[in-house]
């Protein structure tokens, strides 16, 4: 895992990564099944790419760079703070169909807590409805 920053000033939390895994879990759904990489039926490991997110909770709107290039700008639906754990759900396009999916986001803003990832996306594939996903561990 390679972390490059962790940020919370406010209500804005960023983020920056450059090593994540891609996955699928089936039909398998919720947190504790998508960080079991036990679970995973298909996984591309180790993608790079240097990926920046800026969430900012107060306008509720989240942002992807990708080579410090803006790629996405998407509404945040829900947010709450569970403990080091920012949990929140966002508008977000599926790659493959360019349609509208939730995603589910797990920020883990405790970098001593190793039991928990760095960062969770998944969301419910409109083609396979399966659980698909990033993660970073911590």
């Amino acid at each position: 895992m390679s972390v490059v920053s962790l940020v919370s000033f406010s209500q804005v939390i960023e983020i920056e990564f450059s090593k994540f895994t891609l996955f699928n879990t089936g039909m398998l759904r919720g947190y504790d099944n998508v960080i079991d990489s036990t679970n995973y039926v298909a996984v591309n490991k180790d993608m790079i790419g240097t990926n920046k997110y800026i969430f900012d909770l107060d306008k509720k709107t989240a942002k992807r760079y990708l080579s410090g290039l803006l790629v996405e700008s998407v509404d945040i639906l829900t947010f709450t703070k569970k403990g080091s754990t920012v949990v929140l759900t966002m508008n977000d396009k599926e790659t493959s169909t360019g349609k509208t999916v939730v995603s589910t986001v797990h920020l883990n803003t405790n970098k001593n807590d190793k039991t928990k990832p760095y960062y969770l996306m998944y969301f419910i594939s409109t083609v396979t409805n399966t659980t698909n996903g990033a993660i970073v561990y911590n």
